[in-house]
C-alpha cells in the first residue's frame, strides 16, 4: 500500500467477513514516513488501534477483541506522516477462531471493477448487472451464472427452511415472538429465465398471504416479465427522483458527496416502509446497540436530510412511526415523570406494541441510564414532523399526522416546567436531566433540553393557530416558555462567556463532545439564528469555535451551526473531517460507529445548507458559500413550500427563481440590499428576481 500528498493523507484495505473470528494477525513493514491503523468491526462494537509507526523490518502484529466478542470485519489503514510517499508492505493476513483459519491475500482480488450508475440505479461487475427494482422488493440480476440461496445460521434463531416450488428456489424463516410480540416471517425466492434472475424478499408486513408463496409468486412473475419493461419502469422512477432537485458546484468533493448521499437516501427510505435503524446497510445477527433508533441524534439525521433536497415524502416513515409510538410515549411520560404529554427514551425499536397491551416486565420499555433521561429527545424526535409541515405545508396532514405528536411533545415540556422548582427570578430549575452523552443524571438547564423545549412549544402554538384549536392550551404553553431559564454559561480561558452543558459546568469540563450540546440552540434547535441580536450571535460564535467534538454526527451539527451564522470556516470544517472518511465507493466510514450508517446522508443536507437556508421562513441564498467558487442549484426546498433555484458566477448572484408550491407569504433576505423583502404568492407562481 502506498500514498503521498498532504501530511495525514491515508488509504485503507477492508474485508467484511461472513464467518466470525477471534484474532486478526498479519505481517507488516514500511518506510520511515508510514504509519498504520487497524479498525476491528466486532460483535461488541468498533475497536481502533490508533496510529502506529510502521516497523522498518517485517513484524507480525496481532489484534484480539475483548472476551466474548467476535471479529466480523476489519480495515488496515496507512498514512503518510509528512506528505512524502509512504509505503506499507502487508502480508500473511490470517484470522483464527472457532471456525477454520482464514488466510487472505492482500491487494485487489479481481480485475473486474464494480461500477454503480447513480442515474439509472444500476450496478455492474464483470458479467453481472444488478438492479434493486424501484417498484418492488426484487433484485433483478442479469448473469449466465446459476444463483443459489444459502442460510447463514444464527445460534439464537431457528433454522430456516429451504426448498423449491415450480422451479423457484426459496428460503423461509419464522422469527420467534414472545409474550407481547407475535414474531415475524420472511421469505427469499429466486426465479430464473435464461440470464434473468429475480430475487424477491417478502415479509409479513408486505402481504396477508403466506410469505413463502408470495415470495415465489413475485419472483416468478418478475422473471417472466419483459425485461425491457422492468428496466424502463425502474429507470423512469429514478429519473423522476433525480428531477426533483440538483446542483452543480465548483467543488468536486461536495458535488460527488451530495449526489451519492441523495442516492443513498432512496435506498432505505420511501413512503410505506419501516424507518431505517442504525445499521440500515450492514445488518448482522448482533448489531451494535441492537440496531435501534437512537433518539438523541442518530435517528434524527436521516429524516432531516430529505426536506431541503426536495424529497419530503422520504420523511413519511418517521412520521408514521412516531404516530404509532405515541401511546407508548404518553405512557412513559406518566410512568417516569408523572407528567402529561409524551416522552421518549434514548432507544426504541420498530413494531413496538402499546404498553397497555403488554404483559412482560416493564412492558417492553428500555431505560438505559443515564442517556435515557435526556428530556430534549422528545423534541428532537418530534422536530422532523414539524419540519415536514414547514417544508411541505398541508393543513389536513398537519391535523391528522403532525399536530397530534407535536402537541403531546410540547405538553410534556410544559408539564415538566410547571412541576420544576423555581429560582429567585421565577424561572424553572429545568431538570434533573442528562446532557447527551456526557456526565451523569442529575444536572439542570441542559441547552439540549431548553432549546428543544422552546422549539417544540413554539411549534405547537403555531400549529394550534393554523388549526384554530386548543386556545386554552396555547395560553398554558406561552406561560411555560416564560418559565424556561437562559442557557448556562461559563468564562472561557480569556474570560469571555461560552455556553456550557449544564448549570455549574465549567469551560473544558468536557474535553470532547460526542454530541455538541452547547451548539444545539443554533442547530438543530434553531433558537439562535442569523437574525438574532448581536450579543446572542457573538456568544454562540465563540461557543461554536471552542466546542471540541469526537466526530461522526457532531461534525454535521457543528458545521451547519456555523453555516447558519455564516462563519467562514464552516465549509472547510465539514470537508476536512469527512475527506479522509470517504470510501472508494463514495460512501463514508463513520468513525467510532462503522460503515455506511443511514445518518451519513445528513452530509447532503449539510452541503445544501451552504447554498440555501430558510430558518423562520426567511430565505437566504448562498449564505455560507465562498465567493470564489461558482455554484448553481435547482429546486432546493425552503420553508413555506418554496422551491428555490439560483446561480453564483464570478462572485455574483446571476440567477434567482422561486416557485411557490402552496401559495403564501414569501420572505427573502435580498442579497443586494441585505433587507428582508416580503410578498404574497399564489400556488404555482414563479418569482424571478433580476440581477
Amino acid at each position: 500500500m502506498s500514498i503521498d500528498g498532504a501530511a495525514g493523507a491515508s488509504a485503507g484495505w477492508q474485508a467484511t467477513l461472513i464467518q466470525k473470528y477471534k484474532q486478526l494477525q498479519f505481517k507488516i513493514s514500511g518506510t520511515s514516513s508510514a504509519q498504520y491503523f487497524v479498525t476491528l468491526n466486532t460483535t461488541s462494537g468498533i475497536i481502533e488501534s490508533g496510529w502506529k509507526d510502521s516497523p522498518s523490518t517485517e513484524k507480525t502484529v496481532s489484534f484480539v477483541p475483548p472476551e466474548k466478542a467476535d471479529i466480523t470485519g476489519f480495515i488496515i489503514y496507512m498514512m503518510t506522516k509528512d506528505g512524502k510517499r509512504a509505503e506499507n508492505r502487508v502480508s500473511g493476513i490470517r484470522l483464527t477462531g472457532d471456525s477454520a483459519p482464514l488466510v487472505l491475500s492482500p491487494g485487489i482480488q479481481s480485475k473486474n471493477t464494480a461500477k454503480l450508475d447513480l442515474r439509472r440505479a444500476l450496478a455492474t461487475s464483470g458479467d453481472f448487472s444488478v438492479r434493486a427494482l424501484a417498484d418492488r422488493n426484487v433484485f433483478l440480476i442479469e448473469t449466465d451464472k446459476t444463483l443459489s440461496l444459502e442460510e447463514l445460521k444464527a445460534g439464537h434463531l431457528p433454522a430456516a427452511e429451504l426448498g423449491e416450488t415450480d422451479g423457484v428456489k426459496w428460503m423461509y424463516m419464522k422469527m420467534p415472538g414472545d409474550i407481547d410480540y407475535a414474531g415475524m416471517e420472511y421469505a427469499v425466492a429466486i426465479a430464473a429465465k435464461g440470464k434473468i434472475k429475480a430475487v424477491s424478499v417478502v415479509t409479513t408486513r408486505d402481504t396477508k398471504n403466506h410469505v413463502r408463496d408470495e415470495a415465489v409468486r413475485v419472483a416468478k412473475e418478475t422473471a417472466n416479465t419483459d425485461i425491457s419493461k422492468l428496466v424502463t419502469k425502474h429507470e423512469a422512477e429514478w429519473s423522476q427522483y433525480w428531477a426533483a432537485s440538483g446542483l452543480k458546484l465548483d467543488d468536486p468533493d461536495f458535488q460527488t458527496w451530495w449526489y451519492r448521499m441523495v442516492y443513498m437516501m432512496r435506498c432505505f427510505s420511501k413512503p410505506g416502509v419501516v424507518p431505517a435503524g442504525l445499521w440500515a446497510f450492514q445488518p448482522t445477527d448482533t448489531p451494535n446497540w441492537h440496531g435501534d433508533y437512537h433518539h438523541n441524534y442518530n435517528a434524527w439525521q436521516p429524516y432531516w436530510a430529505p426536506l431541503i433536497v426536495n424529497h419530503p415524502d422520504q420523511t413519511q416513515p418517521w412520521i408514521d412511526y412516531m404516530n404509532e409510538l405515541l401511546p407508548r410515549l404518553k405512557w412513559l411520560a406518566k410512568e417516569s415523570y408523572d407528567c402529561e404529554g409524551a416522552f421518549v427514551g434514548i432507544s426504541s425499536f420498530a413494531y413496538e406494541p402499546d404498553p397497555a397491551k403488554c404483559k412482560s416486565k416493564n412492558r417492553r420499555q428500555i431505560a438505559i441510564e443515564p442517556w435515557g433521561y435526556t428530556m430534549g429527545m422528545i423534541g428532537m424526535s418530534a422536530q422532523i414532523l414539524w419540519y415536514h409541515h414547514l417544508y411541505q405545508p398541508d393543513k389536513e396532514y398537519l391535523k391528522n399526522k403532525i399536530y397530534p405528536v407535536v402537541k403531546e411533545a410540547a405538553l410534556f415540556f410544559c408539564s415538566f416546567a410547571e412541576k420544576c422548582q423555581k429560582d429567585e427570578k421565577g424561572k424553572a430549575k429545568y431538570g434533573p436531566s442528562c446532557s447527551p452523552e456526557h456526565g451523569g443524571f442529575g444536572v439542570y438547564n441542559v441547552p439540549f433540553d431548553l432549546a428543544y423545549a422552546r422549539y417544540t412549544i413554539k411549534a405547537a402554538i403555531s400549529a394550534a393557530g393554523e388549526l384554530d384549536c386548543d386556545q386554552a392550551l396555547v395560553e398554558r404553553f406561552k406561560k411555560a416558555i416564560a418559565l424556561l431559564p437562559e442557557y448556562p454559561t461559563a468564562p472561557d480561558a480569556e474570560g469571555k462567556p461560552i455556553v456550557v452543558d449544564w448549570t455549574g459546568c465549567k469551560f473544558r469540563d468536557i474535553g470532547e463532545h460526542n454530541i455538541v450540546v452547547p451548539a444545539i440552540p443554533v442547530f438543530p434547535g434553531e433558537q439562535v439564528t442569523w437574525f438574532s441580536p448581536a450579543s446572542d450571535k457573538a456568544l454562540f460564535e465563540n461557543t461554536l469555535r471552542q466546542t471540541i467534538h469526537r466526530g461522526c454526527n457532531s461534525t454535521v451539527m457543528l458545521s451547519v451551526g456555523k453555516a447558519r451564522l455564516s462563519m467562514p470556516e464552516a465549509l472547510n470544517d465539514l470537508r476536512s473531517y469527512y475527506k479522509p472518511k470517504v470510501q472508494t465507493n463514495g460512501m463514508f466510514y463513520w468513525p467510532l460507529h462503522g460503515f455506511y450508517l443511514a445518518e451519513s446522508t445528513g452530509i447532503s443536507a449539510g452541503i445544501s445548507e451552504f447554498l440555501l437556508q430558510s430558518v423562520d421562513h426567511i430565505i437566504r441564498v448562498f449564505p455560507c458559500w465562498p465567493k470564489d467558487k461558482d455554484a448553481s442549484f435547482t429546486d432546493l426546498r425552503a420553508q413555506g413550500g418554496f422551491l428555490v433555484s439560483a446561480e453564483q458566477k464570478g462572485a455574483k448572484l446571476t440567477k434567482l427563481e422561486i416557485t411557490s408550491t402552496v401559495g403564501g407569504k414569501l420572505r427573502l433576505l435580498n442579497p443586494s440590499t441585505g433587507k428582508i423583502e416580503e410578498r404574497e404568492t399564489k400556488k404555482g407562481e414563479r418569482v424571478v428576481f433580476k440581477k
